[in-house]
């Protein structure tokens, strides 16, 4: 199992490399690195909680998420 630095990384080429797929895994990782604790992808995951990229739109959470960061 990686830590919040790998599935940072991880998240972050997945993403970058686009298409549904990569979009889909790379923001549940990004998920992952956030409930890990890394403040980054706490940042990163409230964004796509809070416009809806590749998850479902969610103020309250992505409220919460912006707080850990």
């Amino acid at each position: 199992m990686m830590d919040g630095v790998g599935l940072f990384e991880e998240a972050c080429a997945l993403i970058s490399a686009g298409g549904g797929a990569n979009l889909m895994r790379g923001v549940e990782l990004m998920r992952q690195a956030a409930d890990a604790g890394h403040p980054s992808a706490a940042n990163n995951f409230g964004t796509f909680l809070h416009s809806g990229r590749g998850v479902h739109k969610d103020l309250t959470g992505a409220r919460a998420y912006y707080g850990q960061a």
